[in-house]
């Protein structure tokens, strides 16, 4: 008895001792969260002499920490799930972890190139938003959408050239985003494309030409960054990847209203992204992506009342959703006070944005782009609602985050200094006004080229201030300018062509000093020639 005691008590040990069907997985689960990466990447930062370097350190540890757990755990859940419960099917598994697999690479991606950068090269102010931007883990959980992507090739080569590839397009993400770089990714990213598309994984290629669009976006190459859409498009759908494509479809709708000025054709492009949204079941932050890109073409046509609607409905729907993060948030407060500002209703705008940078001070710190961005649309507001100092407090710190973070002949900067030439005409500093708004001028024309339409509208704000300095000639030949401009993007019967022919019907008042009247003389803004 006692000999058949110790038997059945050896094998249930036995059968105790027996290895979890899951254990091998943990023999590979290292990633960028590892205790010794995480260390080495913190020392890195810390080393850097910019401004609350070691608090960042802390921070993007603590992140990459936490994305670490909940992705050990998910992969833990995907193999239970499969091998011990029998509950999800081999394929899906494979699909669970190629997505884990991706997050992996998402996330090596920013350790990556920064611990390849000079410290005091890295743009700090980025990483804490790149970290807690990687894609989300609980996604790996969506067994339905996983199911109906197509899965990876079935053989070794093949995969690991997808691998391989997934690697270098995080990597290209990273320095895009964190460095803020063009040129040198295009060749790379148009590869990658062809890569996954000669192993036919067209989840790959979607991706590539998304982060290809935005390249293009960038330098102004509208034409271009469309192009790379309409083919993510396609590759999406083959990879019956719905959210992506409805991701892709809200992208386009803002390259071709806000780079373009393609309005129908926008609209339709929201059509196609609304469709997909439903057949993906998307998550309330995209629905509120969607609707403020269509209040951005409204607005963009004067169709003030109905841009409100659409603000109000995105900002419901971002706020609803508990994964949108404070930037989401943030900018569409700041994209709706752009709205209400355009609208006259400066008191409403003012709160919008005051509560858009109470939301992302606190992530971001007081030197960051989309800090500045919001400092000037803060400004702009300001100004029309006749405060002026207070407006150029903003706009010119606006203007200085810009210039020093992404260089003083980048495209965000011409703009913001384009809008500080607004506000100084309207305090009457005429000089620097003419001069920073020349300066804007070229910026954006180097950028985006002659005859793009925030070009147009630059031209339109230099011709206002020539007009004030009583420089008739030089104020004629710009609006004429700027009316060409205007009409060629948005038609003879756009809203910035009545605007300017308003101007035009005007007469030019005599410069400074001059009390010689000038009203209707051949140097005039007014033209009589122009129809």
């Amino acid at each position: 008895a006692a000999a058949a005691a110790v038997a059945v008590g050896g094998g249930v040990l036995a059968v105790r001792a027996q290895p979890s069907p899951c254990a091998a997985l943990h023999d590979d689960d290292r990633g960028p969260w590892a205790a010794d990466e995480r260390a080495a990447l913190a020392a890195h930062i810390a080393a850097s002499s910019q401004h609350d370097a070691a608090a960042l350190a802390a921070r993007v540890d603590a992140a990459l920490a936490d994305y670490g757990v909940a992705w050990t755990r998910m992969r833990t859940e995907a193999c239970e799930a499969h091998r011990v419960h029998g509950e999800q099917s081999a394929s899906l598994f494979d699909q669970r972890l190629a997505g884990l697999e991706r997050r992996r690479a998402a996330a090596a991606g920013p350790s990556e190139v920064v611990r390849e950068a000079d410290a005091d090269a890295v743009p700090l102010f980025e990483l804490v938003p790149a970290v807690r931007g990687l894609p989300r883990i609980d996604d790996c959980a969506d067994a339905e959408a996983l199911a109906a992507v197509v899965p990876l090739p079935g053989d070794d080569e093949a995969r690991a050239a997808i691998a391989a590839a997934t690697a270098s397009l995080e990597r290209a993400w990273s320095r895009r985003y964190l460095f803020w770089e063009r040129e040198p990714l295009l060749a790379p990213v148009t590869a990658i494309a062809e890569v996954a598309r000669a192993h036919d994984y067209p989840p790959l290629e979607a991706k590539a030409l998304s982060l290809l669009s935005d390249l293009h976006d960038d330098a102004g190459e509208y034409e271009e960054a469309a192009q790379a859409l309409h083919q993510g498009l396609r590759a999406a759908a083959a990879a019956h990847d719905d959210r992506t494509a409805a991701l892709l479809a809200i992208k386009l709708v803002a390259v071709l209203s806000l780079g373009q000025r393609q309005y129908a054709q926008a609209e339709t492009a929201a059509r196609l992204a609304e469709a997909l949204l439903v057949r993906a079941d998307s998550p309330e932050q995209d629905w509120g992506g969607l609707r403020s890109a269509q209040a951005m073409v409204a607005r963009l046509q004067g169709h003030h009342s109905e841009a409100v609607a659409l603000h109000r409905e995105a900002l419901a729907r971002i706020d609803a959703d508990p994964n949108a993060t404070a930037g989401e948030r943030a900018g569409e407060r700041n994209n709706f006070a752009g709205t209400l500002m355009h609208m006259g209703r400066h008191a409403e705008a003012a709160v919008l944005i005051d509560e858009a940078l109470a939301l992302v001070r606190p992530e971001l710190g007081e030197r960051h782009p989309v800090v500045a961005s919001m400092l000037q649309t803060q400004g702009a507001n300001a100004s029309e609602a006749g405060e002026l100092s207070t407006a150029y407090a903003a706009a010119e710190r606006a203007h200085a985050i810009h210039a020093e973070l992404l260089g003083p002949r980048s495209l965000i900067a011409g703009d913001s200094l384009d809008n500080l030439a607004v506000i100084e005409r309207g305090m009457g500093r005429l000089a620097i006004a003419q001069a920073h708004a020349r300066e804007a001028v070229a910026i954006l024309e180097a950028a985006l080229g002659p005859d793009h339409a925030e070009v147009g509208d630059a031209i339109w704000n230099l011709a206002l201030v020539e007009a004030d300095l009583g420089e008739c000639a030089a104020s004629a030949a710009h609006l004429r300018k700027a009316l060409a401009i205007a009409t060629a993007v948005g038609g003879a019967q756009g809203p910035d062509v009545a605007q300017i022919r308003e101007h035009m019907a005007l007469p030019c008042p005599p410069p400074p000093g001059d009390t010689s009247a000038r009203d209707g003389s051949p140097g005039s803004v007014s033209d009589p020639q122009e129809p």
